[in-house]
């Protein structure tokens, strides 16, 4: 595993296990929240930029301008969200990140079964997210935000359980494939 993708999963399964464990008091502290989510946001966006830029940052398959986005989302995250209003935008972030994040795991899903590979699991996970958030934008509630957060600690554990899951079972898959190859030589 690359130093960058370890950082990640840190990252990632101690801010999960933080907010599943705090999921109560962290909404009476959401200002911290908004900042481990805003770090969250600012590394996924980091990663990307990096690729985006390595690969060339006009190129066809980079997120070079969406990781400018994101970045200006977790700005204002961290930031931003006092106020009057400060809940309500928090909220909208959290979804409108959710979402994004979302739509690019569909695409691999997609991507994975098309090579009849599995995703059925993590294309459900998918949709029921995007579900929640949506409906934490349209009402951007206390119920929805504690909602959110249960969901939020649960998907950022499997952001990067899944593709460790994933590259186990494609390579079961491949030797399996390699087997019957084998065989049918015969």
């Amino acid at each position: 595993m690359k130093i960058w993708e370890k950082i990640k999963f840190c990252l990632y399964i101690i801010s999960g296990v933080f907010i599943l464990v705090f999921n109560h008091v962290s909404l009476l502290h959401v200002h911290y929240v908004d900042i481990v989510v805003g770090t969250v946001m600012l590394a996924y966006a980091i990663e990307d930029m990096i690729i985006s830029c390595i690969k060339g940052i006009v190129s066809h398959k980079t997120k070079f301008f969406e990781s400018i986005v994101l970045i200006s989302l977790a700005i204002v995250l961290m930031f931003f969200t006092y106020g009057e209003y400060g809940y309500q935008t928090r909220l909208i972030i959290w979804g409108t990140w959710s979402i994004l994040r979302e739509g690019d795991e569909i695409t691999e899903c997609v991507v994975r079964m098309t090579h009849k590979r599995p995703a059925i699991i993590s294309l459900a996970e998918s949709i029921v997210v995007i579900v929640l958030s949506i409906a934490m934008i349209v009402d951007p509630v206390e119920h929805h935000a504690h909602v959110h957060m249960i969901l939020l600690g649960i998907e950022l554990i499997l952001e990067v359980i899944f593709p460790i899951f994933y590259g186990f079972l494609d390579k079961k898959i491949e030797k399996k494939l390699g087997a019957e190859a084998a065989s049918t030589e015969e």
